[in-house]
């Protein structure tokens, strides 16, 4: 037992030194990667054969491999995964039943660790897919000339699902998304003046609807979007017999303003924007599902 404990002794004062002369600032900037560094720590198994240190020596080899792997990443030198940094709690959490001396401080390593992971989650872009199902509604104008040549503006009211996706890039704070969705609404038209009297209803419209949002996120559930729309526009309209109706605003494009809320993989949507050639604002309410 005592020899044993004098070996443990002897490792640990080696693997001291050994780190001490590992650790410097040049040298981890000349390692390339995780593993050269690893490299080194693998000496330590050189320990008197007919000796159990398994245990002990893998408790060493977790810690620096824990502290190694940290200034790595403080300094940049290695890419930063999500793999990686479960590794490491892995280390940590099971850091609590490690027998070794104090000098051996993962309590320290966990404060360095919490604070580089929170760094990481905060700068780490993902990368999500998304499919939505919104409900737009607008109004839209239209002109009419009759069979006797006067002319008259038409005013609809047009309403109805959009469903599609799209792609999002972003960090904990800013972001930026794409979508396009299809939409078949249908169209309420009206104008009653002393000229002209002119009632449609039920008239299906097609649109496609492609949105570009910047992103920002007061909050980690919570986002604003700022966003450019654009929309393409077709009506079924039609004129009483000897009359048509002239449509110039197929194409549009506009601004809108959204606020956005997720639950786990699921989001939902708010906005309210206008088309350049519109009469009025729109304003949409959509449902998300992104997939990780």
């Amino acid at each position: 037992m005592v020899l044993k404990r004098i070996i443990i002794f002897t490792i640990i004062i080696f693997a001291q030194t050994l780190f001490a002369n590992v650790i410097s600032l040049d040298e981890i900037k000349s390692a390339k990667t995780l593993s050269q560094m690893l490299d080194i720590v693998d000496k330590m198994n050189k320990a008197p054969s007919k000796i159990d240190l398994d245990q002990e020596v893998n408790q060493i080899k977790s810690y620096f491999k824990l502290k190694f792997s940290l200034l790595l990443i403080k300094n940049r030198k290695i890419k930063l995964s999500e793999n990686l940094f479960m590794t490491l709690r892995t280390i940590i959490e099971k850091s609590d039943d490690f027998d070794l001396i104090d000098e051996y401080d993962f309590d320290e390593l966990t404060d360095i660790f919490e604070i580089e992971y929170d760094t990481w989650k905060k700068e780490k872009i993902d990368v999500n897919y998304f499919v939505s199902i919104a409900f737009y509604t607008w109004n839209y104008s239209l002109e009419l000339t009759d069979s006797s040549g006067k002319e008259a503006s038409l005013y609809a009211k047009e309403r109805g699902p959009c469903i599609g996706g799209g792609l999002r890039y972003s960090n904990a704070i800013w972001g930026g998304e794409t979508s396009l969705c299809y939409a078949y609404a249908t169209s309420t038209i009206g104008e009653d003046s002393k000229s002209i009297k002119f009632n449609q209803n039920g008239v299906p419209v097609d649109a496609l609807i492609w949105v570009s949002n910047l992103i920002w996120k007061p909050k980690d559930q919570v986002s604003l979007k700022f966003g450019l729309p654009v929309i393409y526009h077709e009506g079924d309209y039609t004129a009483s017999t000897g009359g048509s109706i002239k449509d110039d605003n197929s194409f549009s494009f506009g601004y809108q303003v959204a606020g956005e809320w997720l639950y786990k993989n699921a989001g939902l949507e708010m906005s309210i924007g206008e088309f350049k050639s519109y009469p009025s604002s729109f304003w949409s309410f959509k449902l998300m599902y992104f997939f990780n």
